[in-house]
């Protein structure tokens, strides 16, 4: 909604409309959306059109009267096979010669030539013994997409290459928004097991333990304070509020950095 009105606004064009329209069938129907952002990238030292492979980064292989058709792969696309609908943004910032990647767009996860090369994120929640693998079970893929035709009021950014960057950089802060928010909430898991584990080996007043388990309040803590400064402290932008960048990059920084303190502990 932010970038489509910017877009509409430099260039004349309707992608409001075909926002808000799409919004509104996925609203009516209480459909299950998945991203796919990430390029495979190729190598990572050359921009979009100047990869050998020119599929690394998703592209633009044909205009029709009725739309468009893409070819390329996405990593990392969490939910996608059990998601309703796949949503595609760019994933950098573009030049003028990767206009042809600078494309967002909604696509059906069964549509003609996609397709999913699967694996459970063993890291978190695939693993069977993971604490929470009883309660939930996540995937992410490999998105293919194979000669996918896209209809025009399914596009939301064509070849408009000086906003690319803007579109991917706004999912990325909301996401890391996600993230601090979530690693909050899942903190409590690894604070429970570390305390029942030293209750069940009589050694919960121990200084060292007890050391422990203050650094892992700590990182719940300051995730929660992150999460809510950002949301307190929004940027808005057309309208809609931006969890505040800093809080939210400053508290993905310190998650991802004393993690290992939190797994240490427990």
């Amino acid at each position: 909604m932010i970038i489509a009105r910017k877009v509409d606004r430099k260039y004349g064009t309707n992608y409001y409309d075909r926002v808000m329209k799409y919004y509104e069938y996925v609203v009516k129907n209480d459909l299950a959306i998945a991203v796919a952002q990430t390029d495979v990238k190729g190598n990572r030292a050359k921009r979009p059109h100047e990869q050998e492979d020119k599929d690394m980064y998703l592209r633009v292989v044909e205009v029709r009267d009725d739309g468009i058709v893409v070819n390329g792969a996405k990593i990392h696309t969490t939910q996608g096979p059990v998601a309703n609908e796949i949503i595609v943004l760019p994933y950098r910032a573009m030049v003028e010669g990767d206009r042809d990647y600078a494309v967002a767009f909604a696509v059906p996860a069964n549509a003609k030539g996609l397709k999913f090369i699967v694996r459970p994120v063993l890291e978190y929640d695939g693993n069977p013994n993971a604490v929470n693998s009883a309660s939930r079970f996540e995937v992410e893929s490999l998105t293919i997409f194979d000669h996918v035709f896209v209809p025009w009021d399914r596009v939301f950014l064509f070849r408009e290459w000086d906003l690319a960057g803007q579109l991917a950089w706004t999912f990325a802060t909301y996401h890391r928004f996600t993230a601090i928010s979530y690693r909050a909430a899942t903190a409590n898991l690894y604070l429970g097991a570390a305390l029942y584990a030293a209750r069940a080996n009589g050694i919960e007043n121990a200084p060292h333990v007890r050391d422990w388990l203050v650094q892992m309040i700590m990182y719940k803590e300051i995730m929660r304070m992150g999460a809510m400064a950002a949301a307190l402290e929004p940027w808005i932008d057309e309208g809609i509020a931006i969890p505040n960048p800093v809080y939210t990059n400053v508290s993905k920084l310190y998650a991802n950095a004393h993690f290992i303190d939190v797994v240490h502990g427990s």
